[in-house]
């Protein structure tokens, strides 16, 4: 396929709108909700009125994620920190622009897009994302398939999936088909980096529509569109996304129902141990030389990294197991990780009777870990992992990990760093939601 040179005007529509959603949060610095931390509903409503292509809301009642835009420019910006949480006095929770909003502002409009797109494709957590459509453990697969049928798509013509009705029109052996019916958001969230434009099908099949359900019917490629299909395609996601989950991914490529579809496209798995070559270089020949700032785009990504001065004594984290459950704990900057994973059995009740770990990157069996005592994992220890000297910065998100066989999971995230004239003696539970798990239920005999 010949180089396709973008434009500033195929790139505007993805720049413009988050240069609008910034300016939103920066002038407004809203409160986030309690339970999902995320913007309300009266600012997601004001958001999409000033968006090219809002959402046809009719009232300011729905939740993030019925704003497919704007709860994916709420991930970037949580991301990479170009806005961070901060804490009022009663407790609430606001957003505020970091320094590295300027950072951002800074870069020209090629890089800044270049930027946007690498942190969906390669920062973003996809389950967080897609949690409510079923997370992206099955639109991983339906999107690379689908990327490799399209691949050599016509721009500008439109590609047609008859699913007005279902049970005549959806082919589950068509790759583009399966996409459309099942990876409506990812469609809406390609669109938004100008991919292409798309139709949304209304399925009565499956019941009761919600605003979440998005369904399409029929797309039409872009120029810019194809040529990031195809770059992308050399930038596989199970290799240059931090946050996979290697147990799924293996599931997916020995799925019965995936493997015959991969097999007729051509589409192989890529080895575990290919060199990953800097993301950006696949996609330099769709835009004009030199017009990507690489350095710019790479110090912006590694300011997150720099380690910080954390000024304070005192930290507060919320620990959940899941939504509306969780616990938050106030702990001394001299606690360790061992006395954090105290404090968690006790919040949530259960009986300290097995192993632990923490995985600071949030990825679970990863190598950025702290074991306990007592396993045959070699150092770091978490007895020996004093908070203060962790680097921890607010927004911060790791896991904590009990139990290697039944792997209860539990995300912790840094909500307050602060200074106090009396620091904590011993962790304190200072609030919780939620009835806790049994950790052992009693057996339903007549099961």
């Amino acid at each position: 396929m010949e180089n396709i040179i973008a434009s500033l005007n195929d790139l505007s529509p993805t720049t413009d709108d988050f240069g609008i959603f910034c300016s939103y949060l920066q002038e407004k610095m809203p409160r986030l909700t309690k339970v999902r931390e995320e913007l309300g509903k009266k600012d997601c409503f004001a958001i999409n009125e000033l968006l090219a292509k809002p959402m046809e809301l009719d009232a300011p009642k729905y939740l993030q994620y019925a704003y497919p835009t704007i709860n994916l420019f709420f991930q970037i910006v949580m991301e990479t920190g170009l806005f961070v949480p901060e804490a009022g006095r009663n407790g609430d929770l606001f957003i505020v622009p970091s320094p590295r909003l300027k950072q951002y502002k800074e870069l020209n409009q090629f890089s800044q897009y270049m930027f946007l797109f690498r942190t969906y494709w390669t920062k973003l957590d996809y389950d967080l994302l897609y949690w409510d459509t079923g997370a992206f453990f099955d639109h991983f697969m339906d999107t690379k398939l689908a990327f490799a049928a399209l691949k050599n798509a016509v721009p500008g013509k439109r590609i047609f999936a008859a699913v007005e009705d279902f049970r005549n029109g959806y082919d589950n052996q068509d790759p583009v088909h399966r996409f459309f019916v099942s990876t409506g958001m990812v469609i809406h969230h390609l669109r938004d980096f100008g991919f292409w434009d798309y139709e949304r099908a209304h399925i009565a099949e499956f019941g009761r529509e919600t605003k979440k359900d998005l369904r399409v019917k029929a797309i039409t490629p872009t120029k810019l569109g194809i040529a990031m299909i195809n770059a992308c395609l050399k930038r596989p996601y199970e290799l240059y996304n931090e946050k996979i989950n290697p147990a799924k991914i293996d599931e997916l490529w020995h799925d019965e129902h995936y493997r015959p579809l991969a097999d007729k496209l051509g589409v192989a798995r890529p080895a575990k141990k290919t060199k990953l070559e800097p993301f950006e270089k696949a996609f330099l020949p769709i835009f004009p030389v030199g017009s990507i700032a690489l350095a710019a785009i790479d110090d912006l990504f590694s300011y997150g990294d720099v380690p910080v001065d954390i000024g304070g004594n005192v930290y507060i984290f919320k620990v959940t197991y899941k939504r509306g459950v969780w616990r938050r704990i106030r702990l001394s900057a001299l606690n360790t990780l061992d006395h954090l994973h105290e404090a968690i059995q006790e919040a949530f009740g259960f009986a300290d009777d097995h192993l632990y770990a923490f995985f600071m990157d949030g990825r679970p069996w990863s190598s950025d870990v702290f074991w306990c005592r007592g396993g045959d994992e070699p150092p770091p220890y978490a007895d020996k992992a004093m908070i203060s000297a962790l680097g921890l910065k607010r927004g911060q998100r790791f896991l904590y990990l009990f139990d290697f066989g039944d792997e209860w999971k539990f995300e912790v995230k840094v909500e307050e760093i602060m200074q106090s004239d009396i620091p904590p003696a011993k962790p304190k539970i200072i609030e919780s939601k939620g009835a806790a798990p049994e950790q052992y239920p009693e057996p339903d005999w007549e099961e």
